[in-house]
């Protein structure tokens, strides 16, 4: 078995009513930001915003007025995360039990 701490691009999405939303998350890649008009339960097409840094982790997403034909909108947006990378060998089985806690316990062994 192998581990190796790695970075990870995570995808995320969240629906929002009105022009101003603010944006809670760490380690967000601005450039991956999208606003959607969301209308009739259809998510139709992109629409420009603006943003503005509140705090280290908080950025206001603004949608002009005139850019508005709803009040529904989706954001799409990554997130950077460090995680942990697991290579099994070929004969080695993971065990997975999850605990009364709520947190889950995997033990690997050679087949």
């Amino acid at each position: 078995m192998k581990i190796e701490e790695c970075k990870k691009v995570i995808y995320k999405s969240k629906s929002f009513f009105g022009s101003l939303y603010i944006l809670e998350d760490k380690d967000i890649l601005l450039n991956s930001i999208n606003v959607l008009v969301k209308d009739s339960s259809q998510i139709k097409n992109i629409c420009d915003f603006y943003i503005n840094k509140i705090s280290e982790n908080q950025y206001k997403i603004f949608i002009p007025d005139y850019t508005i034909i709803c009040n529904d909108f989706f954001v799409n947006y990554s997130v950077l995360r460090d995680v942990k990378k697991i290579t099994l060998e070929k004969d080695e089985c993971p065990n997975v039990t999850k605990k009364e806690d709520g947190s889950m316990e995997i033990t690997f062994q050679k087949m």
